[in-house]
Parts: structure tokens; sequence; C-alpha cells
């Protein structure tokens, strides 16, 4: 696949919660989420489905889950969940119809399904009325404001509340990935939490407490005073005025690349700066990123395909190596070409070697691994 073309910095109007955490760590990064051609990137499996359990939980809260019993919440519950993976399947970066074909193909899709259904039927137990029929799709569900956008100072700040319960005076954020090794919740959790809380006081709401509820049912609470919650905010600000600051300057100018700031990146397969400055040692946060020049490609009767390559920049160990388990349906997604020997890819997110050697092999992972055509120019 062609590498996406950057964006030159522009102005930016409003800071949300999720251009924060982008931006306090990499300018450029919260850029591309503003201005770049995302659906150049193929997004993770898990992105879409969890796109998906937030959009059956809106409609639970939304009181838009017809049914009379638990169990008919339940099913419509799992076939909203259906149509909305359809429907973001299909328009999907085409890397993932040619690694999985289906939606229902997606890694854990199933676990995602029951996970979604699961949480959205509790919270339409609440809406639920006694003739049988849904809410009137208000967003209220016994107080709580489900899905809520907020605004604060002149709109520069803004935010999509999951949920906001003003009877707990708590702000509610549904999370698909799971809780850290030690519970809770996670640094960048909770300067997100401290905005919403921000946000919904300026909006008229008492807020002590923000709140992660996870899709494998965990939880994790903070407790946020009024001028923890200011302080976000006023940071977030603060990283929206240095964004506006840079307007017209070059994408790279930007960058402040680091094993922190690219872990997870999704401009990572185009950011020059990261494959200027990572090294083998960025790869136990960034995972293992290579960008080399093509040897030999070994091709299977199946599809299947290897690389041997000579490792010159990424987070991979420099010299000969070889890339297993690539197919020929992946590098020819969208217009992709095969490589040939002398050409020079980027191969984004492969599994390391399971011990270190003097020509190490490296394989491709089905959810994640993309590979990029580099101009040899």
């Amino acid at each position: 696949m062609k590498l996406p073309d950057l964006p030159v910095l522009a102005p930016v109007r409003r800071i949300s919660p999720s251009l924060y955490a982008a931006g306090r760590l990499c300018l450029a990064k919260a850029a591309w989420l503003a201005h770049g051609d995302r659906s150049a990137i193929p997004d993770h499996p898990r992105a879409l489905l969890g796109t998906a359990v937030h959009h059956v939980i809106e409609k639970a809260g939304a009181g838009r889950l017809a049914g009379s019993t638990a169990e008919e919440r339940l099913a419509h519950a799992r076939r909203e969940f259906d149509t909305k993976i359809e429907e973001l399947f299909s328009a999907a970066h085409p890397m993932l119809p040619a690694k999985f074909g289906s939606a229902e193909r997606l890694p854990y899709y199933n676990l995602y399904k029951e996970r979604a259904a699961s949480i959205a039927a509790d919270v339409a137990e609440v809406t639920h009325m006694p003739s049988g029929r849904a809410g009137s799709g208000s967003g209220r569900s016994a107080g709580r404001l489900v899905e809520r956008g907020l605004e604060a100072e002149g709109g520069r700040l803004y935010g999509r509340i999951d949920a906001l319960d003003p009877k707990d005076n708590a702000v509610v954020d549904y999370k698909t990935s799971r809780s850290p090794q030690e519970g809770g919740v996670r640094d960048g959790e909770a300067r997100q939490l401290r905005v919403y809380a921000y946000l919904a006081q300026k909006n008229g709401f008492v807020i002590n407490k923000g709140v992660i509820i996870r899709s494998d049912r965990s939880r994790g609470e903070i407790e946020i005073s009024p001028d923890e919650a200011e302080d976000e905010a006023r940071a977030a600000i603060s990283t929206l005025d240095r964004l506006n600051e840079r307007s017209g300057e070059e994408f790279a100018s930007a960058a402040t690349p680091s094993p922190e700031a690219c872990a997870f990146c999704p401009c990572l397969p185009a950011c020059p700066r990261f494959w200027d400055e990572a090294d083998s040692s960025w790869a136990a946060e960034t995972g293992v990123h290579l960008e080399g020049t093509v040897a030999e490609l070994r091709e299977a009767g199946t599809g299947i395909v290897g690389l041997d390559i000579t490792v010159e920049r990424g987070s991979a160990k420099r010299g000969a190596a070889h890339v297993e388990r690539l197919t020929t349906a992946w590098l020819q997604a969208r217009g992709g070409k095969l490589p040939t020997p002398g050409s020079r890819v980027r191969i984004v997110s492969v599994r390391a070697p399971s011990e270190d050697s003097e020509n190490p092999v490296y394989r491709a992972h089905r959810e994640s691994t993309s590979v990029w055509e580099v101009d040899n120019g």
C-alpha cells in the first residue's frame, strides 16, 4: 500500500479529551487525528468492535432497545451490534476484508457482542416502560444522561460523555480495553474523566467522581475535585493553543517521537520522525516495526508470502531478517504491489522472534500488521 500524505498543520477550533490525550504526547499525532486522512490507514479490528459496543450501549441508554423481557432486550441488542458492525466493516479499509473476509470473522466478535448486549440490557432495564415499549429516546436513564455532548470555554473545549449520573455526582466512561494489571484507572483515562467532569460542572452539574466501566464488567473509580477538573481543562486548552501556534508548519516539525508517544500511534506508518529516531530499544513499548530493503520474496502456492529483508530503520534489530506469514491479499490491498528485490517497505506491527538470533524471523500479526511501499527516491 502507498503511504498516506501527511497533513500540514492547520487550525483546530476545539479540543476533545481524545485530541488532548494525543496532543499531550505529540502535537503531530493530534494534527493527524484532526486533519489526517484516517481512512488511509486500517483500523485495528478491536477499534471497530469497540465502536459497535458504544453504539449498542448508547441505544440502550436512550431507551431504544425494544422488548418487554430481559431476553427480548438482549436479542435486540445483539441485532443492533450485528447491524452496526456490518455497517462499519463495509466502510472499512480494504485491508480488513482482505484479512477477515466478513465482519463475523473479526477476532473476539462474539465476545464483544455478548458483552455489549449484556451491558446494554442492564442499561435498558431502567429505561424500560411498563407498557413494554422502549423509552422516548430522551437519553435519560433513571436521571442518567447518556451520550451527552457538552461544551465549555466558548466552545473551545468539547466532549461527548458516555454517561452522566447526577444522582451519584459522577461522569461515566465505557471502555472496551482491559483493565490495568493492578486494576483501577490508567493515567490517560483519569485525565479524560477530569476533563469530562469540568465540562459537566460548567454545564450545571455537581461532579466529584469519575467511573470507568469496562466491557468485561470490571470497574474503576477516581475522586475528582473541582480544582483537579479545572487544572486538567486548562492543560487541554493549553494543548490546543500550542497546536494552533504551529499552524502552517510541516507535519514532521511538530512530532516528538518517543516510545510512549509512538505506542499505538495511528500515523506511525507515515511519520518520518518515528522512522528517523526509533531503534530496537523502543520495541518493548511501541511494538516491532521495521523498514528495509527487500532481498527476496518467497511466495507459496497458497498465497502465503515471506520476505527476506535488510532492516535499516524502525524498532527492529538492524540487519538481515525474514518476515513470514504475510499474504498476497494483504500486500495487494488498496492497489498495493508485491514487493520486488531492491524495493523498500515498511512493515508495521510484527511479532518479535521468541529468541535473539543473528537473522531474526518476524511473524506477521493478522490483526495489526500492514505493509507499506516506500518511495526509493
